[in-house]
């Protein structure tokens, strides 16, 4: 079921002008923000490939049933069963079953609000904006406010849940004779559905409309939900086949310090040999770069646009001249993002590693000489025209 309306407002030339000066502060502010975060991500990648690289050179695979006290501190690779004795239990629904994570997902059947919007300038600078308003149930873990909705009325959420999702994780949990640490133990995936027995203790908070459907806990009737009711599923995670990477501590595990600077402690589901497990991490550490990179970019990008939307407000005063002129700032802006990151990357580059830092420098200052000769081939070309109509 979904139903919604349309709201339009207006905003005028001196309003539209307001605005892009307080953007042009923030924008600043995103663009001061890029230059250190991108000099970080650099440094991060670096330093954890280094480390990455250094692990790989030292690790020793050894068989997860035995302990060798001369690799105390050193860093192991071993695959084996994660196993655990302890038995986790939901205290509020009472169950409680040999595992190494049990999981409690509770959904609340909400009303959500979507909108969409399309704005159209107008001769003088002012804008239209007509903003439709979609509603419809939908079931969601986290509480919808619904205090936040354009249109209320019809359209109200519960402030809260009868009961909430929630975890558990075992304390102890090995591998042969190898205690896992805490941070490994909750990289374990592979959660599986826990169908609800009929043994299970229904809290009296749900109330009388609460029963047992298909494995699951209805709250209300599962045909025909309406907004407040519930439904509960359990999650397990049962004993399974694991690989880990760190260094040997005692009768446990603990991260590995290397001297990159960076710390080594993996864990992959299944039988996976170290030289997997560290080709894997890379592969993690080259896809986390990229995306921060990316981020970065984005930062300037938006940055310089709305560091130049004051030359867009004023254009669109004329709507045409506004949307050409909003055209050449995304150009202008994507350019010096990119050239701008770039350099950033460069710098951080030659800081790190040298060679490539300064390939990277050249490519960069490539795309900048391009941009401002492009630039001052236009600033000629406008007053050869002048004269010639002259």
């Amino acid at each position: 079921m979904s139903n919604g309306f349309q709201e339009t407002t207006s905003q005028s030339w001196f309003g539209r002008m307001k605005g892009a000066l307080t953007g042009m502060l923030f924008g600043l502010l995103l663009i001061v923000i890029a230059f250190p975060f991108l000099f970080w991500n650099e440094g991060r990648a670096v330093e954890r490939y280094k480390t990455l690289q250094e692990g790989a050179g030292l690790v020793v695979s050894v068989d997860a049933a035995t302990r060798d006290p001369a690799n105390e501190g050193q860093l192991i690779h071993f695959t084996g069963r994660a196993e655990t004795s302890e038995n986790v239990t939901d205290p509020v629904l009472g169950v409680s079953e040999n595992a190494i994570r049990l999981g409690r997902d509770v959904e609340m059947y909400q009303w959500w609000e979507s909108s969409t919007s399309e704005t159209r300038e107008k001769f003088g600078g002012g804008t239209e904006t007509v903003t439709t308003y979609n509603y419809e149930m939908v079931w969601s873990e986290q509480v919808i406010d619904s205090s936040r909705f354009k249109n209320q009325t019809g359209h109200r959420n519960p402030g809260q849940m009868a009961l909430s999702s929630d975890s558990w994780q075992a304390n102890q949990v090995s591998v042969g004779v190898y205690r896992l640490s805490s941070s490994l133990i909750g990289s374990i995936s592979g959660e599986e559905a826990l169908p609800v027995s009929d043994n299970v203790t229904i809290p009296a908070s749900l109330g009388y409309r609460a029963r047992l459907v298909n494995g699951s806990i209805h709250v209300g009737n599962p045909q025909s939900p309406a907004i407040g009711d519930l439904r509960i599923n359990l999650t397990i995670v049962r004993p399974t086949e694991v690989s880990v990477i760190a260094a040997q501590a005692g009768n446990g595990l603990a991260p590995f310090q290397a001297e990159a600077g960076g710390t080594i402690e993996l864990l992959d589901m299944g039988i996976v040999s170290a030289v997997a497990m560290f080709k894997a991490a890379e592969l993690r550490n080259k896809y986390l770069t990229w995306a921060l990179r990316f981020a970065g970019f984005m930062m300037m990008f938006i940055g310089f646009k709305l560091l130049f939307g004051v030359l867009r407000t004023i254009a669109a005063i004329v709507p045409l001249v506004g949307q050409i002129v909003g055209t050449g700032i995304s150009f202008v802006s994507a350019l010096l993002a990119g050239s701008l990151s770039l350099v950033t990357i460069a710098i951080a580059w030659v800081f790190y590693r040298p060679l490539l830092g300064i390939a990277i420098l050249v490519v960069a200052g490539i795309i900048i000489w391009f941009l401002f000769s492009r630039m001052k081939k236009a600033d000629l070309v406008l007053p050869e025209s002048g004269a010639e109509t002259g």
